[in-house]
């Protein structure tokens, strides 16, 4: 089952293991450059600042800050299993 694929629901992380980051460390690595290229390729696709974003599995957020910082304040909702 999926359960062996993907433990990232059953991730029991506390306030100091987030501040660390290491919420970051099981989505695969190169975060902070994935997340851009994730905006850019919305960006390209024609994501504007006024338009609503739902990003379904955002986990870390690692698009959401990109697009957090990007989109109109109240225009990005983030939804994932952990």
């Amino acid at each position: 089952m999926t359960d062996d694929i993907n433990f990232y629901y059953k991730l029991e992380l506390t306030d100091r293991d987030i501040q660390k980051g290491k919420h970051r460390d099981n989505v695969g690595g190169m975060w902070y450059e994935l997340g851009k290229l994730q905006f850019q390729f919305l960006f390209d696709q024609g994501l504007r600042p006024t338009d609503t974003l739902l990003d379904i599995g955002c986990g870390c957020f690692r698009g959401g800050i990109h697009f957090i910082r990007y989109l109109n304040p109240g225009n990005y909702y983030g939804i994932d299993i952990n």
